[in-house]
């Protein structure tokens, strides 16, 4: 058994997870303000896969991290943030090329550049969407 106090230690870093009753309560936030924030960071990153870098640290951390637990925005890089509606623009595109591709056929299909490329191929690999097969990046869609 775990006592309370170490709990409540590993609990300090997260601030949507309390204790109530001896059961773990997740902290709901305010809908309104999650969509808002989620809109805000749409407009910003643009329609097109070329998507543009945002500074985090102007959303209230909170809303941002539940955007990333609740799977609406996802980290491609340390630079490079996507929504949800980005990753199936990315998730159609691999669809339309063979079961193995290349990086070239992928920067072909989708018109980007190798900035883009290479860093969502990772996150496609990292979501098993796609799989690197060879150190020349070929990739096999799973």
């Amino acid at each position: 058994q775990i006592k309370v106090e170490i709990i409540k230690e590993i609990l300090k870093n997260y601030e949507d997870i309390k204790i109530s009753n001896n059961q773990l309560i997740k902290i709901n936030y305010d809908q309104d303000i999650l969509i808002s924030e989620y809109k805000k960071i749409y407009e910003l990153l643009g329609d097109g896969l070329d998507v543009n870098s945002i500074n985090e640290k102007s959303f209230d951390r909170k809303y941002l991290k539940e955007l990333f637990l609740i799977k609406k925005i996802y980290r491609v890089n340390s630079k490079l943030i996507i929504s949800d509606i980005h990753l199936e623009k990315l998730i159609s595109i691999v669809k339309k090329l063979p079961k193995n591709f290349s990086v070239t056929d992928f920067k072909k299909e989708s018109n980007l550049s190798r900035k883009y490329s290479i860093p969502y191929l990772e996150l496609l690999d990292k979501l098993k969407i796609t799989t690197k097969i060879d150190k020349s990046g070929i990739r096999k869609i799973t």
